[in-house]
């Protein structure tokens, strides 16, 4: 079984890929983030990136970011069914919190 991995980078960019059987999240601490998200290109002040299963992603800019990364298997202990599932970006409302504790 794959475990959680956390990455943390002074500046990053990538190439289009496909996240495949886990959830990535991008948290920028210095509130620079820029992604290509399924085609469309949005801007993450100050907020946590969600990328679902699925997802085809393309990092244009990130500064002093964490990218952690956390498989599917450990969601099937509470949503069976979690692969029909993804996490609604515009519904996370604690995005300080959140950054804090990563801090």
């Amino acid at each position: 079984m794959q475990g959680i991995t956390i990455e943390l980078m002074k500046q990053y960019t990538s190439s289009a890929y496909r996240v495949f059987n886990r959830i990535e999240l991008f948290v920028s601490f210095e509130g620079v983030l820029t992604l290509e998200l399924n085609g469309k290109k949005s801007h993450f002040y100050h907020q946590v990136a969600i990328i679902n299963h699925n997802d085809i992603v393309k990092v244009k800019d990130a500064q002093a970011v964490a990218k952690i990364s956390i498989p599917l298997h450990y969601f099937s202990e509470y949503q069976p069914h979690y692969l029909l599932g993804f996490f609604n970006q515009e519904k996370l409302s604690s995005h300080n919190i959140i950054t804090t504790q990563i801090k």
